[in-house]
């Protein structure tokens, strides 16, 4: 399955710059956040595993996110996660930008991330076991922007 055949319109905004032009609107986007498989680092998660990442975060009030991880502070954060599913072998997160200073730096780095691009990626960061690379015991921290190698 080609990356674009993925991106469907219900997942992903078609025009990004729509959505940061409404006036006194949250800015909202759905993006990957991890996959089945290994990832970047070589970890291995299974659907198993990503899905109960989502019925963990199902019982949390809130889960942020920051910029530049793994330097994680209150001056860092610049996202909420509103929703999580599974949508085949991806999850994927609905991200809400917040009205921070890190926020208004995220809104202005959309083309950086946004579908199709390839020098940032949204990614989970939390702690877990690794055993002969697979990850299991997964406990979500946050969702981060991270620059991709």
């Amino acid at each position: 399955m080609s990356m674009q055949k993925d991106i469907s319109d219900d997942l992903y905004p078609q025009n990004w710059s729509k959505h940061i032009e409404k006036d006194h609107e949250p800015i909202m986007f759905t993006t990957e956040i991890a996959r089945v498989g290994p990832n970047v680092n070589n970890r291995i998660y299974t659907k198993e595993m990503l899905e109960e990442i989502v019925r963990d975060f199902e019982k949390r009030t809130c889960v942020l996110g920051c910029l530049e991880p793994p330097e994680r502070s209150l001056e860092k954060i610049s996202h909420k996660v509103i929703k999580m599913k599974m949508v085949e072998d991806r999850l994927i997160a609905e991200v809400q930008i917040l009205n921070t200073p890190c926020g208004k730096i995220l809104a202005g780095l959309s083309s950086l991330w946004d579908a199709g691009s390839n020098k940032c990626r949204f990614g989970i960061t939390g702690t877990g076991i690794v055993k002969n690379g697979v990850v299991t015991n997964y406990k979500l921290a946050s969702v981060d922007l991270y620059e991709k190698e």
